[in-house]
């Protein structure tokens, strides 16, 4: 099976680790992951993560061109519209090829990004990873899209535009009191979390970011 994980945030790198570690299986599944580079130390994260070996491919992807009120909506539209075009100019490093098709989407938040591999892939199955509190307080996959994206999905059927996660993939699944009990995943144990993979830590996150993940244990 081919996975693709999308990740913008170091909680989201360091869930969607979890994720790979408890949930794939290394002699039959492949995971690719496209990290957007809108936080701190991306770059060192990125590389860590390729040094890894947890993942097949780690595609950069660099911070979208900004534009002045409505050029904005049309150029996020625009991308969704042709996401090929958008992956292959926002990919840092095209030096690796692109895959033809993914079986698996694993996200944390609708973006650009998500919308655009979802639309290009179409992958048969959508994990949505915890993001923090809003993951349980709110309907991330539909509650933080815009009006103007409201209408297209009415307009744009085709596009693909809407999220339905096949799974709920948290720390606690049992929280989440809006979602069948079949579609709830455990990310990690209390345990686990307690000494979660130090030396993968060791190998991607920086000191301070690891001292951060401590305290909010």
């Amino acid at each position: 099976m081919n996975v693709v994980c999308v990740c913008d945030t170091p909680l989201q790198v360091l869930n969607c680790i979890q994720y790979v570690k408890n949930y794939i299986r290394e002699d039959k599944d492949a995971v690719d992951v496209f990290v957007y580079h809108q936080f701190k130390n991306s770059e060192i994260i990125s590389e860590n993560m390729k040094k890894s070996g947890i993942f097949r491919n780690v595609f950069d992807i660099g911070l979208f061109k900004e534009y002045p009120g409505l050029c904005q909506k049309a150029a996020t539209l625009n991308r969704m519209f042709f996401p090929s075009r958008f992956l292959k100019h926002y990919v840092i490093n095209m030096e690796t090829k692109l895959e033809r098709g993914y079986d698996r989407l694993v996200f944390s938040f609708p973006t650009t990004l998500v919308f655009a591999i979802l639309s290009l892939y179409k992958p048969s199955e959508i994990i949505l990873l915890e993001d923090g509190i809003g993951t349980y307080t709110s309907d991330i996959a539909d509650d933080y899209s815009s009006d103007s994206l409201r209408i297209f999905r009415k307009i744009f059927k085709n596009l693909n535009l809407s999220i339905s996660p096949d799974y709920y993939c948290v720390r606690c699944p049992e929280l989440l009191d809006s979602v069948d009990e079949r579609k709830k995943l455990r990310l990690y144990s209390s345990q686990a979390l307690l000494t979660i993979s130090s030396d993968i830590e060791k190998m991607i996150f920086t000191k301070k970011e690891k001292q951060c993940f401590l305290r909010s244990r």
